[in-house]
């Protein structure tokens, strides 16, 4: 038996990670990202404007759906940053607000419409960041989006406990990790991010964590099987198979 994986934002960073070890151990993916991917089944769609995304995910999660597979899993993975700083525009505002949340909030959806009968093993979990709960000076629209996006998965979580085959709901925050987010970060001015010398020093210091490693400890958490019920917990806890944060 296998498991059946959709994941945003596989063409970089910890998505195409997650992507690798996914296949690497013979599950199945279905991933969703701006740019082409050889990876799985691939479906090309800019999350900046999530209408139409379920029309293209819904026929290929269906024709995944069958008695071999033990387990379903969502991945809210795919988020932007930009903009950095406290200058910007609707166009700024739409783009964020979008991938950052209207975007997991439309693949949850047509995940859990489309697996409502299937008695299997469900799970979706929104990557998440301390953004969400800890204001960031010149992060306004970021830490917005993720305060947005754990609330939902809050909410999602309440509504499936009367689902006649419940999935369950997590919100994960996986530290700071070596992405091209992290790049973009330091490539800001503290004018824009006063805050940036704390980041520049992380990477200085070799404090990142890879994408490979928080996707392993991600892979750990799923497997572990853990219900969660709409909680945020911190990478590690979640690998550990913990419940609520430690």
């Amino acid at each position: 038996m296998h498991s059946v994986f959709v994941i945003s934002g596989v063409s970089r960073g910890l998505g195409a990670a997650l992507a690798h070890a996914v296949l690497a151990r013979g599950d199945r993916l279905i991933g969703i990202s701006r740019s082409p991917s050889p990876l799985g089944t691939h479906i090309v769609h800019d999350l900046a404007q999530p209408a139409g995304l379920a029309d293209k995910l819904a026929p290929l999660l269906r024709a995944e759906v069958g008695p071999q597979v033990r387990r379903y899993v969502l991945v809210n993975n795919a988020g932007v940053l930009a903009p950095i700083g406290t200058r910007y525009d609707t166009a700024d505002i739409e783009r964020n607000l979008m991938v950052n949340l209207a975007a997991p909030i439309a693949l949850s959806r047509v995940f859990l419409d489309i697996l409502a009968e299937v008695p299997a093993d469900k799970r979706v979990l929104n990557i998440s960041s301390g953004a969400a709960t800890r204001p960031i000076h010149g992060w306004s629209l970021y830490c917005a989006a993720k305060a947005g996006l754990e609330h939902f998965g809050r909410c999602l979580a309440l509504e499936q406990q009367v689902a006649a085959h419940p999935a369950d709901v997590v919100n994960i925050s996986p530290g700071v990790i070596d992405t091209g987010m992290q790049a973009a970060i330091r490539a800001a001015t503290p004018e824009q991010f006063p805050d940036l010398a704390r980041f520049q020093a992380l990477h200085a210091e070799g404090a990142l964590a890879t994408p490979e490693a928080i996707a392993d400890k991600l892979l750990a958490g799923i497997d572990a099987g853990a219900r969660h019920a709409g909680v945020t917990l911190p990478i590690d806890d979640f690998a550990a198979g913990r419940t609520d944060p430690a």
